[in-house]
């Protein structure tokens, strides 16, 4: 018991650490970290691209694998090449997601309004900042990428620092014989 639950403090430790350094890199440098991650997906779609053409010439000539072989290779390289680009085009989308959400929100805010609804200007307002945030997002993309990724990574130093603390504390419980396992001894009355 005692040498699993040493072996599963190195492991949660270990992984705290990480994910306490890997925030720290992300909040220090929220684009170029995620055009490191954007680009090592590029690489994997590289990777699986390559594979599928290997597989259509070596042995079996399925035209879909080779014609998939060829989307997935060219869309890495795409990938690896242009970072900066998927990253807007996630913002991109994210914004006119939320435009599209907010533009449904007006018109229900101002359905409502006419109906009476006593909350129908707390709706029409709600509708407004959301059309307002899809705006923010949809002229400031790489901007608004940072902020997420430095929340992102505000998230994972606490969770680092969060699991370190669980880790000493569990040490610390088991040192007192609070460990679950029974403890034997002689009961004497005075």
């Amino acid at each position: 018991m005692k040498e699993r639950l040493k072996n599963i403090r190195a492991d949660v430790s270990l992984v705290a650490v990480v994910c306490i350094i890997l925030g720290v890199i992300m909040f220090i440098w929220p684009v170029a970290s995620s055009a490191f991650f954007i680009k090592l997906l590029g690489v994997i779609l590289i990777i699986g691209g390559a594979v599928l053409i290997i597989s259509y010439l070596a042995s079996e000539r399925i035209l879909w694998k080779l014609i998939i072989g060829v989307i997935i290779l060219g869309l890495g390289i795409w990938v690896v090449n242009s970072p900066i680009s998927i990253i807007i085009m996630i913002s991109t989308v994210f914004g006119i997601v939320l435009l599209i959400h907010g533009i449904q929100d007006l018109t229900l805010a101002m359905e409502l309004k006419k109906r009476g609804y006593q909350n129908g200007t707390v709706s029409f307002l709600l509708a407004v900042i959301t059309i307002v945030l899809a705006i923010i997002l949809l002229l400031n993309s790489v901007f608004t990428w940072k902020i997420g990724v430095r929340i992102a990574a505000v998230c994972l130093i606490y969770d680092g620092i969060s699991d370190l603390f669980f880790t000493a504390n569990l040490g610390r419980s088991h040192r007192f014989g609070n460990s679950g396992d029974p403890i034997d001894v002689e009961y004497k009355e005075k």
